[in-house]
């Protein structure tokens, strides 16, 4: 499995306002220390557990083709994680989610959070639609997520 994902946004925000956002949300969730700042998350940064972390302009990928069913997303904004594959990989995961949820709250817009091929949550047109996997979607992990939900899984295209 990769341990790296990615939270693509649909935003007026640029990246450097999204950096902010994720800096003060990161910061009052304790994933991110005191001494990160929105301009280092333009470069790369780490959380307080290791995850490597860039805010950035959304780069489309060959790889990654629209969510058909849903309608094209196009994210104008993303933010990379890396996890650090030999140390706390479950809590590093808690940490992403708590964040994206965080900045599902603080960023309006459509939102694809993923790693390599898999969507495990699409946000359109205010619907949020989390995958349907329960090993990685445990109800605890689901509960810090905005609500309502539904669960259903998408395909990139």
């Amino acid at each position: 499995m990769s341990l790296d994902y990615s939270l693509g946004l649909t935003t007026h925000l640029a990246p450097e306002e999204v950096a902010e956002e994720v800096v003060r949300a990161g910061q009052s969730l304790g994933i991110l220390e005191e001494s990160i700042t929105a301009q280092r998350l333009l470069v790369w940064s780490t959380t307080t557990r290791r995850t490597w972390l860039q805010v950035s302009p959304a780069r489309p990928q060959p790889w990654h083709p629209p969510v058909s069913e849903l309608g094209a997303i196009t994210p104008t904004v993303q933010i990379l994680f890396e996890l650090d594959k030999n140390d706390h990989v479950a809590e590093q995961q808690e940490d992403l989610i708590r964040l994206t949820a965080a900045l599902l709250e603080r960023i309006p817009g459509d939102a694809v959070f993923s790693n390599l091929d898999v969507l495990w949550l699409v946000r359109k047109n205010g619907t949020l639609d989390v995958h349907e996997d329960n090993g990685f979607w445990t109800p605890e992990r689901l509960a810090l997520l905005p609500q309502p939900s539904t669960r259903r899984s998408h395909q990139y295209e």
